[in-house]
């Protein structure tokens, strides 16, 4: 850090220089004297003690601490780095009719050398599968599963959802971030920026915590009165950010705030006599038929053409339920929540500079309206999701 540099300038020699500038000048101070050879090794360890200070003045702040420095800085403020959560997924045996043991453990044939191990019994032939390296490596979908060593008459093993998407270690920036973020707001007996610090600095910090993006907070005055408080939690999910928290994270963002067993008894982190609903809004998903005219003599579609139109396509559905959900840095939401969905910007997300035309955008056969509105309230809270994207060359 800039301010620390002036620091440098104390090499072994300038501290050398220095020194003999004090010794009598009726002293021999030339190179291989008596004051030389001695005030060289002081010298160089002086510089060395310098250069520690440097690093202890850097490590102890925020903004140049590192690793185990910067967690040292958090703990000042009861922050604590978030530790990598394991994948935990669903998966279908087929036949159903083979039982599998707790603990058996199964790979694909591509995913980073990744194993997961059956953690509980569904139903007949549906398991849960807990990743046995913490990351979100373990959610990605690698492929058919196979058990290891094998089991005689199993035909496949298939993952079906995802029950935890996982998550690895929070970085050195995000938990300065978030200690940043702590000394901005200032809580109070359960006011909002407490509900804040609360879901999204404080519950990431917990060592049987999760990790939410969003939330659509309701009060006692837009809930049920006298101190019971309604959130929607998002997070990360497969369509991007500000998506449906998963039910685990619903159930520790419960725990964490207001166990259910003891709930408005102040057992959790929000104060006595507050009683906190915790949900998911559901997701409307969008699954669309987009027809194009192509460019010039362009005769089909490229890969590169259909990858840049799902990502633009995805990044305008996460704006969308961006710019409507409270995050950490957003105020009071004085006026509710409500989102639009427009045609004409899917159209555009998706034209780009790709296409000579988009001439037609159908949901299940049946073409798009002109917009769709969404307006969260305390009881009912949906949001939109892009599903699938095919394009078609419009032949006509």
């Amino acid at each position: 850090m800039a301010i620390y540099d002036d620091l440098d300038r104390y090499t072994p020699q300038a501290l050398l220089k220095t020194a003999l500038a004090n010794v009598s000048g009726q002293v021999d101070k030339r190179e291989g004297s008596i004051i030389f050879d001695a005030l060289s090794p002081l010298s160089v360890l002086s510089a060395n003690l310098v250069t520690l200070l440097k690093t202890a003045l850097t490590q102890t702040d925020i903004q140049g601490a590192t690793g185990d420095w910067l967690d040292l800085v958090a703990s000042q403020y009861f922050i604590y780095r978030r530790a990598a959560v394991a994948s935990q997924r669903s998966i279908q045996v087929t036949p159903n009719n083979i039982p599998l043991s707790l603990g058996a453990t199964m790979k694909t044939n591509d995913g980073l050398g990744l194993l997961w191990r059956i953690t509980d019994v569904l139903t007949d032939g549906q398991y849960v599968v807990t990743c046995t390296t913490a990351g979100k490596d373990g959610g990605s979908d690698y492929g058919p599963l196979k058990l290891s060593p094998p089991v005689d008459g199993i035909k496949s093993i298939v993952f079906v959802e995802t029950i935890n998407e996982g998550m690895d270690a929070e970085s050195d920036p995000e938990l300065r971030v978030r200690i940043w973020q702590t000394q901005r707001s200032q809580g109070y007996g359960g006011n909002f920026d407490d509900y804040k610090q609360w879901c999204f600095i404080d519950f990431a910090s917990d060592a049987n915590g999760g990790l939410i993006d969003g939330m659509f907070f309701f009060p006692a005055s837009r809930y049920n009165g006298g101190g019971s408080v309604k959130i929607w939690a998002t997070a990360q999910g497969d369509s991007g950010a500000y998506m449906p928290a998963g039910s685990e994270t619903l159930q520790r963002l419960k725990a964490f705030l207001d166990p259910v067993e003891l709930s408005g008894e102040g057992a959790g982190v929000v104060p006595v006599g507050h009683s906190v609903d915790v949900a998911a809004p559901s997701a409307d998903v969008f699954d669309l038929t987009v027809y194009v005219t192509l460019k010039g003599s362009a005769t089909s579609i490229t890969d590169e053409q259909r990858a840049g139109a799902e990502s633009d396509l995805r990044a305008y559905f996460e704006s969308v339920r961006g710019d409507c959900v409270t995050k950490y840095d957003d105020d009071f939401p004085a006026t509710g929540y409500a989102m639009t969905l427009y045609l004409n910007r899917i159209e555009s997300a998706v034209y780009g500079t790709r296409f000579a035309n988009v001439t037609a955008v159908l949901r299940d056969g049946v073409q798009l309206d002109s917009r769709y509105d969404y307006t969260i309230t305390s009881s009912s809270a949906t949001v939109p999701a892009l599903g699938t994207l095919t394009l078609v060359v419009d032949e006509g």
